[in-house]
């Protein structure tokens, strides 16, 4: 995805708007619409959107040495941000960073914790309760809960490229993000 936008000139096009909790539900369904119709332009409109709606947004090629994939910030009381780096170009790691910060800015979330990343990263169980919510909000951001726990009891232990395709037609969404999701098991493909 870095690769789309490095190449673009989508900020200096996009108007900033100041965010308000108010435009929520826009910021939502503009990206899930814009994942379930997913190309080139798409995402640079997606990310125009993000703009309008008030949302800073700015992908970064990863950084070495670190296990950042995204960073939620404030500028001012009225000026999110959201920063993504590409650790992972996977398009189910975009949109699962990319729910995750959203969800940090829905709540207000003004802390970053450096102890999330790197060697003395805390381990899942020991996050704070705002990034587990963050990461749950993440999860079933594009595949609710329910929909994957059918999908699976119905289809466990193999998944065919088929079925993978079907379900993600049924659901809008891309196939890698299916793949992708947190619950399939490496190996079951």
């Amino acid at each position: 995805y870095w690769r789309i936008l490095r190449n673009t000139d989508i900020h200096s096009k996009s108007k900033l708007e100041s965010f308000g909790q108010t435009y929520w539900p826009a910021v939502i369904l503009s990206m899930v619409e814009l994942q379930s119709k997913f190309n080139q332009s798409n995402l640079r409109n997606g990310v125009i959107s993000l703009g309008a709606l008030g949302v800073r947004f700015v992908i970064v090629e990863h950084l070495k040495s670190t296990n950042i994939d995204g960073a939620a910030f404030w500028l001012d009381e009225n000026s999110p941000g959201i920063v993504m780096s590409m650790r992972y170009d996977r398009i189910d790691n975009f949109w699962f960073v990319l729910g995750h910060e959203l969800e940090h800015i829905k709540n207000n979330d003004k802390s970053i914790d450096e102890r999330l990343v790197g060697r003395g990263a805390q381990p899942t169980e020991e996050k704070p309760l705002y990034q587990k919510a963050a990461d749950e909000m993440a999860s079933t951001f594009l595949i609710s809960e329910r929909a994957m726990n059918e999908f699976m009891a119905r289809h466990r232990p193999k998944y065919s490229k088929t079925v993978i395709e079907g379900f993600a037609k049924r659901l809008g969404v891309h196939p890698g993000i299916v793949v992708g999701h947190d619950s399939i098991v490496p190996g079951t493909l």
